[in-house]
C-alpha cells in the first residue's frame, strides 16, 4: 500500500475514534444543513462556519461536523486561522498538539493570525500594530490567491478571537466578513457550541470519559451571493448566540 494510502486508513481511524471519544450531538431543528449545502452546490460557493469559543476542543467538534455535512468527498481546502502565539510548542503545547491533530485528521490549513488583544500587549511580546496588520493581510491574500485558482475554499473560524472566560459569548471582530467578501458566493453558518448539564473545563479536554457531551446546535445562515453587500456584524453574532443557552448569551 503506498505511503498516501496508508495516511488516508490512518485518518479514517482517527476520525472515528473522534466519533467515539466525543460522542457528538448535532441539533438542527430548522434543517439549516441541508439549506446550506443546496447553496454550496447551486452556487459553487464558500462556506464561512463560525461560532463560539470556550474549550480547546471546538476546532475538532467543528471539524467533526464539517466533514460529515460539507467535505465528504475530502475536495474542498478548509482554513483555519489560529492563534500564532498559541501555536509556538513553547508556549502552549496543548493547544499547538490540538491545531496539529485539525491539520492532520480534516485536511486543513491552519494559519498562525495574532489576535488584536495581544497587540501591544506585555504578555505577548513582539506583537506590534505593523506587525499585526503584516500577518492578517498574508491572510486575506492567501484567501485571494485561493479564490484566484478557483480551489474550494471555506473558513473555519472563531471570531471572538479566544476562549471565553465565563462561557459567555464575548466581542467578535469583523475579519470573518471580509473572508466571506472574498470568498463569495458565500454562506456565514453559525454553531453553538455547549454542553449538557453545562459541564465542560476551558483548558483540558472534555471527552465522554469525563463525562462530558458536546452539543452544536446550528443557527440560521447568512448568504453573500454576488452582488450583495457584506453583512454588519451585529446580526451574524445574534444568529450564533440563540443557538446558546441564556446563560451564555452577552449579557
Amino acid at each position: 500500500m503506498s505511503k498516501e494510502g496508508v495516511a488516508h486508513l490512518q485518518n479514517e481511524g482517527g476520525r472515528k475514534l473522534l466519533d467515539i471519544v466525543y460522542n457528538l450531538t448535532i441539533e438542527d431543528p430548522e434543517n439549516h444543513l441541508a439549506e446550506t449545502q443546496s447553496f454550496l452546490k447551486e452556487n459553487n460557493g464558500s462556506l464561512i462556519l463560525y461560532g463560539n469559543h470556550i474549550a480547546y476542543d471546538d476546532p475538532l467538534l467543528a471539524g467533526m461536523l464539517y466533514l460529515k455535512y460539507f467535505n465528504q468527498a475530502d475536495d474542498r481546502h478548509l482554513i483555519v486561522p489560529a492563534s500564532h502565539w498559541h501555536m509556538n510548542p513553547e508556549n502552549n503545547k496543548l493547544f499547538y498538539q490540538g491545531g496539529k491533530l485539525v491539520e492532520k485528521l480534516f485536511h486543513a490549513e491552519l494559519f498562525s493570525l495574532i489576535q488584536t488583544y495581544m497587540v501591544n500587549n506585555e504578555k505577548f511580546p513582539g506583537y506590534t500594530p505593523e506587525i499585526a496588520e503584516a500577518n492578517r493581510r498574508t491572510f486575506f491574500d492567501r484567501l485571494k490567491k485561493l479564490k484566484s485558482q478557483n480551489i474550494p475554499t471555506d473558513v473555519l473560524i472563531y471570531p471572538e478571537g479566544h476562549r471565553s472566560e465565563d462561557g459567555v459569548i464575548q466581542e467578535m471582530g469583523k475579519g470573518m466578513i471580509l473572508a466571506g467578501s472574498i470568498l463569495k458566493p458565500s454562506v456565514f453558518l453559525p454553531i453553538g457550541i455547549s454542553y449538557k448539564n453545562d459541564r465542560y473545563a476551558r483548558n483540558i479536554p472534555n471527552m465522554r470519559f469525563f463525562l462530558k457531551k458536546p452539543i452544536l446546535h446550528i443557527g440560521t445562515p447568512t448568504f453573500m451571493r454576488e452582488s450583495k453587500e457584506r453583512p454588519e456584524i451585529e446580526p451574524l453574532v445574534d444568529n450564533l448566540a440563540v443557538c446558546l443557552p441564556l446563560w451564555m448569551r452577552r449579557r
